[in-house]
């Protein structure tokens, strides 16, 4: 629904490997939501959050090791 929690899809997106949802209202797809809408609103969330606290985001070292979510096909 256009009320689903952005955690949730998120968490559900990686989890399943989903690569898009559908946004379901009373029964009928409204639309649907990709991957890279929810990847784009966490940042702007993470940003927000950060500039609250007065801080600049990222504020992380770059050569950080990146994040899987699910090991790496062979």
């Amino acid at each position: 629904s256009p009320d689903t929690d952005l955690f949730g899809m998120a968490h559900e997106m990686v989890t399943h490997r989903i690569r898009r949802l559908p946004v379901v209202e009373d029964g009928v797809v409204i639309g649907q939501i990709s991957r890279r809408d929810v990847f784009r609103e966490l940042c702007r969330f993470l940003e927000a959050q950060a500039a609250a606290k007065g801080q600049s985001y990222p504020d992380y070292p770059v050569d950080r090791e990146p994040i899987r979510s699910y090991p790496k096909a062979h």
